[in-house]
């Protein structure tokens, strides 16, 4: 059975399925760190701060509004 590069079994396939249930928890996991990231810089206590957590958002591929 393939494993995947955090140590979890793969279901049998091709390796790239996931089926809907775990696409849609994905999803949920998504939302939630935009959300978070983009509270966070919204409610960054300095101007510092506030771009700090931009570039980190950026080199980490979080899309936020």
């Amino acid at each position: 059975m393939p494993v995947s590069q955090t140590g979890k079994r793969l279901p049998e396939g091709d390796g790239n399925t996931m089926n809907i249930a775990a696409k849609i928890r994905a999803r949920r996991v998504e939302a939630r760190t935009r959300k978070a990231v983009s509270h966070a810089i919204e409610t960054a206590a300095t101007p510092s701060m506030r771009h700090e957590l931009i570039t980190l958002a950026q080199l980490q591929s979080v899309t936020w509004r």
